[in-house]
C-alpha cells in the first residue's frame, strides 16, 4: 500500500530496500483498541516519557470493559463473592500499569507524575480528570518527544 506523502528528514529510519516507509495520512497517536491495552501492560514499569490522550483513554475504556465482563462472568459462575474476588485480583494486577500510563499522561500535559497522588484525596480526582482530558502538547517537553504510533510497524515512534 502506498501513500502520497513525501518522506521528510524525520523518517530516515523508515527507508527500506523497497523505498521509504511513510505514515499513512491518517496516522494515529495510539494503536488500535486491544494493541493499545497490551502495549500499556508491556510497559508497566515505564514511568518516563509521555502517553497521548487517546492512548490513556483507550486503556481506561478497555480496562472498564474487561472488569465488567470478568465481574459478570464471575458472578454468573460462582456468585457475588466470586465476582468480587476476581475483580480484586485483576484490579491489583493492572494497578501498576494504570499508574504508569497515568504518570505518562500527566507528563504529556507538562505536569509531574507526583500529581497522580491527587487520586488519594477525595474530590481532588476532579482535577486529575481535567488533567487527563487536556489535549496532547504538540511539541517536545521536558518529559520527552511527542508520542506517535506507526501503524505500519505497529510500534510507538517518536517525532524528534
Amino acid at each position: 500500500m502506498e501513500y502520497n506523502m513525501p518522506p521528510n528528514e524525520d523518517d530516515k529510519e523508515r527507508v527500506t530496500p523497497q523505498g521509504p516507509r511513510m505514515l499513512p495520512p491518517d496516522w494515529r497517536s495510539a494503536p488500535p483498541f486491544w494493541d493499545n491495552f497490551v502495549g500499556v501492560l508491556k510497559r508497566y514499569t515505564e514511568f518516563k516519557g509521555r502517553a497521548s490522550r487517546k492512548e490513556y483513554w483507550l486503556f481506561q475504556l478497555m480496562y472498564f470493559i474487561i472488569m465488567w465482563a470478568v465481574s459478570f462472568v464471575g458472578e454468573m459462575i460462582g456468585g457475588e463473592m466470586m465476582g468480587e474476588t476476581v475483580r480484586l485480583i485483576i484490579g491489583l494486577a493492572i494497578l501498576l500499569p494504570s499508574i504508569g500510563v497515568l504518570v505518562r499522561r500527566l507528563h504529556d500535559t507538562e505536569r509531574s507524575g507526583w500529581w497522580a497522588l491527587l487520586g488519594l484525596i477525595p474530590l481532588a480526582n476532579i482535577v486529575l480528570l481535567i488533567f487527563t482530558v487536556l489535549p496532547t502538547k504538540p511539541y517536545d517537553n521536558t518529559y520527552g518527544p511527542v508520542p506517535t504510533y506507526d501503524e505500519m510497524t505497529k510500534e510507538h515512534r517518536y517525532r524528534y
